[in-house]
This record gives C-alpha cells, structure tokens and sequence, in this order.
C-alpha cells in the first residue's frame, strides 16, 4: 500500500515535470531523462554545510537532483530553502527497502543524518557531478 501512494506521488511528479517542460526550456530537459533505468535511491540534500538538510527517495536519481537543482517545483521545501546540494546519496535493490531506508532516516536525529554524510562525504561537495557521469 504503502509503495503504491510512492508510485502514484512518483507518476504524479512526472505528468507535472513533462507539462511544465513544454513551457519551461530548463525542465525540457526531464521528458527524456524520465525514461532512464529506474534504480531507487535515498539522498539528502543541503544549501551549505552544516545547513538545513532534506532526505528524500526517488527511483532516479539524477532526474530528481536536477529537479532539486532547478526549482522545478517552486513551493516546495527544497526550494523555499534553496535545498540544491547533493551531499548523501545511497541505492536500493527496490523501491519498497528504499522507502523504509528513507523513513529511517528521517526519524533519526540531525546528528545522526550528519555522521551518514561525514562517512560517505566529509567534505561535503555536491556529488551531482559524481552521478552526473554515470
């Protein structure tokens, strides 16, 4: 049930990218990264070290980062926030296991999101372009 209100919000998401790309040049891009290999995902973004983070779960990655980098939905908390650095990212075999990953993480503490970006990333550099090369 649970993973069916995921994938209703995830095909709700691409009808909004796919219409706002006909009169937006800079989401044109997504109508075709949209058919790239589904492979779920958690990853937190943050403005600044140490800032406000968000942890989110998508089944690709990099459209979903680049939705975050854009402002593809201006009223969101990513973007009232300015939310657009990828800092942690982590796969899943499924989107199920991926969407239990991500709600462990959000019911875990700030320290405990910050210990799982330090282990993967201390520096804290954007990692867009590390999965932008895949």
């Amino acid at each position: 049930m649970l993973l069916q209100r995921h994938l209703k919000a995830e095909s709700r998401h691409t009808m909004i990218a796919r219409s706002r790309a006909t009169h937006n040049p800079v989401l044109s891009f997504l109508a075709e990264e949209k058919t790239m290999k589904k492979m779920p995902a958690i990853y937190i973004l943050t403005n600044k070290k140490n800032g406000t983070l968000y942890t989110g779960v998508t089944s690709v990655l990099i459209t979903r980062i680049y939705e975050h980098k854009h402002g593809a939905f201006k009223k969101s908390f990513s973007s009232r926030y300015a939310l657009n650095m990828l800092v942690y990212y982590d796969t899943a075999p499924t989107m199920m296991s991926a969407i239990q990953r991500e709600k462990a993480i959000k019911a875990g503490s700030r320290l405990d999101k910050i210990k799982l970006i330090n282990a993967m990333n201390p520096e804290w550099r954007d990692l867009f372009d590390d999965i932008n090369q895949f």
